[in-house]
């Protein structure tokens, strides 16, 4: 079957496929069988809505982000902010040169010997298929071993099937490239979930790691892709999702190795993990300008006391407010966000097109509150895991949820409206 046809086929069934990842991650040692017996129970369509519902929130956000990383790309150019990498013998540029190319058209079109050949007739199908696997990468930015977990279990379970006619060593060899992705991927993500701004030689160390699995990946999957017994999930669904998930580790990487630039501290900023559908996350970021006049600190400090009485309200739950006190005192004790809120109003004040001195400030800033708000979301989410059968703590729930997302894309539009100020 010619690669564009695959390729659209793969396009359509895209979507159900991940679904089925998803499932099959979340129920160990199950398989195809046993998901095809759970989509036919009514618990089915509850959870599926679930997983549709943050799905399509979090491409919403994206829709427009990958256009502004454009846009911000531009204006550091435009400032004349280039990405410098300061690490002797340029290291870091050239891991991040390789985790951000790799995966290049050049690799799969055009007459140059590439690893992967595609008629130019499966461009557009490819184009579809890498940005679903972008968007999906996006969604797990803080936990991309996650994405790779997924993707490896029904990868697994496709390679042993009655059909697929494949030397052992070929299996194994691409087995184990996923695998050694998936742990490299962990030492990634505990390093970015430490520190706001972690040891650079220990970024570019964990990033040359995956940037060697990559490698690894890419030598074993070209011969499963020249194979024509290899299932068209693993040929090309797959191969997009590891080109995604390098693509985003670059990303991550040159926005903490770099002499500060816009188009990093956005990066950090479209990373922290959103459940609020964008249009009402946008309308409430309006309060923040026109009642609190852009004070960042005094609106956490009144909606984390509002949101806290609201939860000491529902008397049926009269341990969810206690809970929610310690957990975010806690929190605030370990990951004192105020300053940074602070620093990031104070350095977008001093903004001027002829003085770049602010952007120290507000890297900074952005740095501190996108490793921090996400610890907060989390304190969060495991307390109201008790309460999930409660449709009045959700709600209280859903409105941390729009708190911290509000906070959030306050400062990714504050970040956007740079390019128009300048």
């Amino acid at each position: 079957m010619p690669a564009d046809v695959d390729l659209t086929k793969i396009n359509i069934e895209s979507p159900k496929r991940e679904i089925k990842e998803q499932w099959l991650a979340e129920h160990p040692g199950t398989g195809s069988a046993e998901f095809e017996t759970y989509r036919e129970l009514p618990e089915f369509k509850s959870w599926e809505h679930e997983i549709n519902d943050w799905t399509a929130v979090v491409r919403d956000y994206w829709a427009d982000q990958s256009l502004q990383t454009i846009a911000l790309e531009k204006l550091d150019l435009k400032l004349d902010i280039s990405r410098t990498f300061s690490d002797p013998g340029n290291q870091g540029k050239l891991v991040y040169e390789k985790l951000i190319n790799r995966f290049g058209d050049s690799e799969f079109f055009g007459a140059n010997n590439p690893a992967w050949k595609l008629p130019d007739a499966a461009r557009p199908e490819w184009k579809k298929l890498t940005a679903k696997k972008e968007a999906q990468v996006q969604r797990s930015a803080q936990d991309l071993s996650s994405v790779i977990s997924r993707t490896r279990v029904l990868a697994n379970e496709e390679m042993s099937g009655a059909n697929v006619n494949l030397p052992d060593t070929t299996k194994s060899a691409f087995k184990s490239a996923l695998e050694n992705i998936e742990k490299a991927l962990n030492q990634w993500d505990k390093l970015l979930s430490a520190k706001a701004s972690p040891d650079r030689q220990e970024l570019r160390n964990a990033a040359n790691e995956l940037n060697n699995r990559m490698n690894e990946f890419r030598a074993a999957h070209a011969r499963l892709f020249a194979a024509n017994t290899a299932p068209p999930y693993i040929k090309y669904e797959v191969l997009a999702t590891v080109k995604a998930v390098s693509e985003k580790v670059a990303s991550q990487f040159s926005a903490r190795v770099t002499e500060p630039d816009v188009t990093g501290m956005y990066s950090r900023i479209i990373d922290v993990p959103r459940s609020t559908p964008k249009k009402a996350a946008t309308q409430a970021c309006k309060e923040i300008s026109s009642s609190y006049n852009g004070d960042l600190k005094t609106y956490w400090d009144v909606n984390m006391g509002n949101l806290q009485q609201a939860a000491k309200r529902l008397g049926d739950s009269p341990n969810l407010s206690l809970e929610l006190k310690t957990a975010i005192y806690n929190t605030s004790n370990q990951h004192l966000i105020t300053d940074s809120l602070n620093a990031f109003s104070d350095s977008y004040k001093a903004v001027r097109f002829d003085d770049l001195k602010w952007i120290f400030g507000m890297s900074s800033s952005v740095a501190e509150i996108t490793f921090k708000i996400p610890k907060y979301q989390n304190v969060v989410e495991q307390v109201f895991e008790n309460y999930a059968d409660n449709p009045s703590a959700r709600d209280v729930r859903d409105g941390y949820r729009k708190f911290f997302d509000t906070v959030t894309q306050y400062m990714q539009i504050r970040v956007e409206v740079l390019q128009e100020i300048m």
